[in-house]
């Protein structure tokens, strides 16, 4: 007997907020180091909930753009989204780019994977959608040129 298919919506959202609210906010500050004490997080409200703005995702977004490095589609808007696995999750800020009239999530990707020693930092990352991301793997950019190509 298969597994039954559940209709199940990953995140729960309040609303959608233009670019220009959110990318000049994304904060530099580094977050919490093993070890080392915690900085105060900063935090900015969209649409009544309060975001924290370290991410690294944004700060991505902000320095290197909204479009997808390998099929150019570029991130319109940032949803202010929680997790829908739990009622005390925070509410975050995933942006996302129109396909084909259906929305794609917008993810950062590292340069050098993570796998191969990449570090999470911004200038290893580079703005890519979730499709492209997922047929990338753990490709670094060099081997990614020489067997991965989207149109």
């Amino acid at each position: 007997m298969g597994r039954k298919k559940q209709n199940y919506q990953k995140y729960i959202r309040a609303g959608i907020v233009q670019l220009s609210e959110v990318l000049p906010f994304a904060t530099q500050k580094k977050r919490k180091e093993y070890g080392k004490p915690s900085p105060i997080r900063e935090e900015k409200e969209f649409l009544g909930h309060n975001v924290y703005m370290d991410s690294i995702r944004y700060q991505t977004f902000a320095k290197k753009g909204c479009k997808c490095v390998r099929c150019g589609v570029e991130g319109e808007y940032f949803a202010v989204e929680r997790q829908n696995n739990a009622d005390t999750a925070r509410y975050h800020l995933n942006l996302y780019a129109m396909k084909h009239n259906k929305e794609v999530l917008m993810t950062v990707d590292h340069t050098v994977p993570a796998s191969q020693g990449g570090k999470r930092e911004v200038d290893n990352l580079q703005p890519m959608c979730i499709i492209c991301n997922a047929k990338k793997s753990d490709m670094s950019d060099q081997s990614d040129k020489e067997r991965f190509y989207v149109r």
